[in-house]
């Protein structure tokens, strides 16, 4: 007579397999919500003050044209406002004409603003540089611009 080996309920093999995944459920659910959230659209590349927003390493620099010059203002990736009296700054200005360096001045600690005879027809480029204290320089192109467009 022949005799069947009986298998315990559930195989142990499989019973294996489902601690596995209830552990792997968790974990891919995590991953899953740290990637979605770094990759979350953040408002510091919204403009505030109308003109054009750039990524500079870990800040949002905003440049806005106006009539005789540009200002600047730098946000962090929260979309608050980082102080720049600390930061050396730079601007390079890029006219069919040439380059222009141009100096930067602080108005209160999160604006800076540069005086420069903009052309009135044709595009222009403007290279801001940004050093905070202790930390590598940040430098970020804008353009091509039009003061056309841009008042």
């Amino acid at each position: 007579m022949l005799t069947q080996k009986t298998r315990p309920s559930g195989n142990v093999h499989s019973s294996s397999y489902r601690r596995i995944l209830h552990a792997l459920i968790p974990l891919t659910l995590g991953l899953f919500v740290q990637v979605a959230s770094a990759h979350a659209p953040s408002h510091a590349d919204k403009p505030r003050y109308g003109g054009e927003v750039r990524r500079a390493g870990d800040l949002f620099l905003e440049l806005v044209v106006e009539p005789n010059g540009f200002a600047v203002y730098a946000r962090n990736e929260r979309g608050r406002p980082v102080l720049l009296a600390d930061m050396r700054a730079e601007a390079l200005l890029w006219t069919d004409q040439g380059t222009q360096t141009l100096s930067l001045r602080r108005v209160g600690g999160e604006q800076l603003v540069a005086s420069a005879q903009l052309p009135e027809a044709g595009n222009f480029r403007v290279i801001i540089s940004l050093t905070p204290p202790a930390s590598e320089q940040r430098r970020v192109l804008f353009g091509p611009l039009s003061l056309a467009n841009a008042l």
